[in-house]
């Protein structure tokens, strides 16, 4: 008999409801040259919504009102048998309703960690991972106290820069939220729950985390942050493009005056660190270590870059200073202590999710209790 997965506060055997009193969950590098290379800063800014979005909409845009809105009870769904899935592993199944209002939590909000889903896979698979999630958040009995709920509504309408006081003047909340998103306080304030429940379930994981960091892979990371260079990239598709035009422009002025021609495949990142060039190009480290030592204006020869291969200009250098390492080798022990515990947790994210055993129901056959 498997367990109905409700997001309500009130069900024993469920996480929590969107609209309950509990929020989503009793029952914390985007990648590419756009993105945010390490965890820490979070962006508190909302998506608008458009108030004429269709409901039924599976993009990866935000829903609107109506969407998020959970079933009248428990009964409700257990008795339409509106399940978007189970988690087959734990004998859960998890309605419509927690997807849907997942779903318009990440629209509205991003992922807050990890890259941003851009396509209906990838919201898909967002959802589900938050799902899992919040499952186990309620399971880890991670509550919310209403003061961190009210610091991080007022963290959210400081960064949109409003004007009214939120506490004192309810009409003008009110309204605000349902002019930015097209929802209600009550399903803001809940997602916001699930968003803070879900960090809290990521820093009590974190904090459960050991690292051992030697010497040296501080040093390494010093050296990654302060080893700086300027690099101009002919990015193609394919391997054996890269390598044609790499025989050819052996001399810079000759990429010069191609750059003039076609400078659709140049992209410059800036004069930026190895850690950059790493993580959001994803130039491989080895290949970065011979640049810095070759003089300005030379031509590197094909390399794996973000998306396909780039064929790399040298425009100026800025080697660490190995001999500063020591004033700051505190700060880069705690540096690589923190980004080995990251990996760790995405690692125990991952196996969460596989663990659980996802069983999406296809749409418009959905099952119900079995």
């Amino acid at each position: 008999m498997k367990k109905d997965f409700f997001i309500l506060g009130v069900l024993a055997v469920g996480v929590l409801m969107a609209a309950g009193s509990q929020g989503c969950g009793q029952a914390k590098k985007q990648e590419g040259p756009a993105g945010a290379v390490k965890p820490g800063g979070q962006s508190t800014g909302v998506r608008t919504v458009d108030a004429g979005a269709s409901a039924a909409s599976t993009s990866a845009g935000a829903p609107s009102a109506d969407v998020v809105q959970p079933p009248a009870s428990p009964a409700a769904a257990a008795a339409t048998g509106d399940f978007a899935g189970e988690f087959s592993s734990l004998g859960v199944q998890v309605p419509l309703s927690n997807y849907h209002f997942v779903q318009g939590a990440i629209s509205i909000f991003g992922t807050r960690w990890g890259s941003q889903p851009t396509t209906p896979e990838e919201l898909d698979e967002a959802a589900w991972e938050q799902l899992v999630l919040s499952y186990e958040a309620f399971r880890r009995n991670i509550q919310i106290k209403e003061e961190d709920l009210k610091a991080e509504i007022k963290k959210v309408l400081d960064s949109e820069k409003v004007t009214f006081d939120w506490q004192q003047d309810k009409e003008a909340y009110a309204k605000w939220v349902k002019e930015k998103i097209n929802v209600s306080v009550e399903t803001f304030e809940n997602f916001l729950r699930h968003l803070l429940q879900l960090e809290g379930l990521r820093k009590e994981m974190l904090e459960s985390f050991t690292a051992t960091v030697t010497e040296e892979e501080a040093k390494a990371e010093f050296i990654n942050e302060h080893n700086t260079i300027e690099l101009e990239i002919a990015q193609f598709d394919k391997k054996e493009d890269a390598e044609n035009y790499y025989k050819t422009m052996q001399d810079f002025k000759l990429w010069d005056e191609q750059n003039a021609k076609d400078p659709k495949y140049y992209k410059h990142p800036g004069f930026v660190s190895f850690e950059f060039l790493i993580f959001m190009w994803k130039i491989p480290k080895e290949d970065l270590y011979k640049m810095i030592t070759m003089e300005d204006n030379s031509i590197y020869p094909p390399v794996p870059v973000w998306k396909g291969y780039g064929v790399i200009r040298i425009l100026k250098r800025r080697p660490a200073v190995e001999a500063d390492f020591p004033k700051y080798k505190d700060s880069y022990m705690k540096q690589v202590e923190s980004n080995k515990k990251y990996e760790q947790l995405k690692e125990w994210q991952k196996k969460l999710k596989a663990d659980a055993g996802i069983v999406k129901y296809p749409r418009g056959d959905v099952k119900g209790t079995q």
